[in-house]
C-alpha cells in the first residue's frame, strides 16, 4: 500500500508538472499582457489633414488612459521620409509597430517584401467590415493595411470669379469639353482658370487620378498595361486630354515651380478660379472665400469607360503592423480603438473631414458643404495611383507629369516613357511583378 500510495503521489506530482506546463503560455501571455507596453506609431496625414496631428494626440492619450500599462510613441513622417524611413527600419528589421504607406500597391510592396502583418489576423471581421475603403489592402484573402480617414478631391471653384467670366456658377461643368470652355472664358477675362503645384510631379499625378480612370472599366485595366498585356496605344486618350489643358492655357504660368500645397493659398486668396482639392482644403477655401462662393464637381468626363463617372476617393494614407513587431496584438487593438465611437467623434471634431467607417454619424454633419463633400466620397470610387507600383508612380507617373506640365513633352514621349519603366520594373522586380499579376484588386 505505501508503495502504491508513493507511487500514486509521484503520479500527481508529474501531472501537476505536466498540468503547469501546459498552462505556462497562457500565464505568460497573461503576463505580458499585464506587462508595460511602449508602441511605437510612426503617422503621416497632416499633407492631407493639417489638424490631424491634434487628433493622434487626442486618440494616444485616450487609449494610455484606457490602458494605463501602454504608452504610445507617435512619430510623424514626412512626404519626403515616408518610404526611406521605412526602407531603413525594414533593414534593420527594427523601429516602428505600426507604419505608414499610401493605401494599394505602396502597402502590398511591403506585404510581399515581409514588412507586414496582416490586420485582419488581429481584428475580428464583423469590425473590420464597417471600415471604408479596405479592398485597396486586400491580397490573398486577409487585409493588410487600416484607414483612419477617406479623402476625396473636387474640382473646387470660385463662383464669384466664374461670374466675371459670364460663366453660370449654378450650371457647373460635367463634360471635359465644357471644362475646356470655361478656361477659355475665364483666360479672356484674365482670370487664371486652374492653380496647380507640380514641382514634384504630384499635381499630375492628381489629374492622371481624374482622367486617366475615364478610359478604363476597372483598377485591374491598368495593370494590364503595366504588365504589358494590352496595347499602350489605349493609355494615350487621357495623356491628350491633359497636355490639352496645358496647350489650352487653362494652368497658372508658375505651375512646375510650386509644390502641391502652395497652389491653395493662391486659390484661397482669389487668384484663380478653380483648384483640385482635397476635402480639407475645400474646407479652409471656403473660410477663406465664403462658403456662399465654393462649388465642387467630380472630374467632367470626356472616357467612356465604366470608370469614368467614379469619383477619385481613397482612405490615402494606410497603417499596417509590422511583422517585426512584438506588439501585434496590442497594436490592432489600438488600431481598431481608432473607430470607436469617441474616436470617430473627435475625428470629425478635430479635422473636419470623414472618417473611413461607416457607423460615422453623419448626422452630425450640418454643413451644407461638407454634406455635399462626405456625399460625394460615398459614391464608387477609386485613386488610380494605388494600384501602381512605386517606381511607375515615381518615374513615369511623376516624371511623366512634369514633362507635360513643362511643355516638354508630348503625348507619344509621355506614353513610352511610362512603357520603358513599367518594362524596366518588371525586368528589375519580376517577383514583386508576379504577385502584383496575382493582386485582387477590388476598391469599394
Amino acid at each position: 500500500m505505501r508503495r502504491n500510495g508513493m507511487v500514486w503521489q509521484a503520479r500527481s506530482i508529474l501531472l501537476m508538472g505536466l498540468v503547469a506546463l501546459m498552462m505556462l503560455p497562457a500565464l505568460q501571455a497573461t503576463t505580458r499582457a499585464q506587462e508595460d507596453v511602449t508602441l511605437t506609431w510612426w503617422w503621416w496625414g497632416t499633407g492631407d489633414i493639417p489638424t490631424m496631428r491634434d487628433w493622434v494626440e487626442w486618440v494616444s492619450a485616450a487609449y494610455e488612459e484606457a490602458h494605463p500599462n501602454v504608452t504610445i510613441v507617435a512619430e510623424e513622417r514626412t512626404d519626403a521620409d515616408i518610404f526611406t524611413a521605412f526602407e531603413a527600419a525594414a533593414a534593420a528589421h527594427e523601429g516602428p509597430d505600426i507604419a505608414p504607406q499610401w493605401a494599394g500597391m505602396p502597402v502590398m510592396s511591403q506585404v510581399w517584401a515581409g514588412n507586414v502583418a496582416p490586420v485582419s489576423d488581429y481584428v475580428d471581421q464583423a469590425e473590420m467590415g464597417q471600415w471604408l475603403n479596405i479592398g485597396e489592402n486586400e491580397f490573398d484573402g486577409k487585409i493588410w493595411a487600416a484607414p483612419i480617414y477617406v479623402v476625396g478631391i473636387p474640382l473646387a471653384y470660385n463662383k464669384e470669379l466664374f461670374r466675371q467670366a459670364g460663366l453660370d456658377p449654378e450650371q457647373p461643368m460635367a463634360t471635359f469639353d465644357e471644362l475646356l470652355a470655361a478656361c477659355d472664358a475665364l483666360k479672356a477675362a484674365g482670370i487664371t482658370p486652374l492653380v496647380g503645384g507640380n514641382r514634384a510631379g504630384y499635381e499630375g499625378s492628381w489629374v492622371f487620378g481624374q482622367l486617366g480612370k475615364q478610359i478604363m472599366d476597372s483598377p485591374n485595366d491598368l495593370k494590364t498595361f503595366i504588365l504589358d498585356e494590352r496595347d499602350w496605344q489605349d493609355f494615350k486618350p487621357w495623356i491628350a486630354r491633359f497636355i490639352e489643358t496645358v496647350d489650352r492655357g487653362c494652368w497658372n504660368e508658375d505651375v512646375s515651380s510650386l509644390e502641391l500645397q502652395e497652389k491653395y493659398a493662391v486659390f484661397n486668396n482669389g487668384e484663380a478660379a478653380m483648384v483640385w482639392a482635397i476635402d480639407g482644403a475645400v474646407v479652409d477655401a471656403a473660410d477663406a472665400l465664403g462658403a456662399e462662393n465654393i462649388g465642387i464637381v467630380p472630374a467632367p468626363v470626356f472616357g467612356d469607360g465604366e470608370m469614368a463617372d467614379w469619383y477619385t476617393a481613397t482612405q490615402s494614407i494606410s497603417h499596417f503592423i509590422t511583422d517585426w513587431s512584438p506588439h501585434k496584438e496590442v497594436a490592432a487593438d489600438f488600431m481598431t480603438f481608432w473607430h470607436s465611437p469617441e474616436s470617430l467623434a473627435q475625428w470629425f471634431t478635430l479635422t473636419g473631414t470623414m472618417p473611413a467607417d461607416s457607423r460615422f454619424d453623419q448626422s452630425a454633419v450640418t454643413d451644407p458643404l461638407k454634406q455635399a463633400l462626405f456625399a460625394l466620397n460615398q459614391r464608387p470610387s477609386v485613386w488610380l495611383s494605388n494600384f501602381e507600383p512605386p517606381q511607375v508612380f515615381e518615374q513615369a507617373d511623376l516624371a511623366g507629369s512634369q514633362l507635360i506640365m513643362s511643355g516638354t513633352g508630348d503625348a507619344d514621349e509621355v506614353l513610352t516613357l511610362w512603357q520603358d519603366v513599367s518594362r524596366r520594373w518588371r525586368e528589375q522586380r519580376p517577383e514583386e511583378a508576379a504577385r502584383f499579376a496575382e493582386w485582387a484588386q477590388k476598391p469599394e
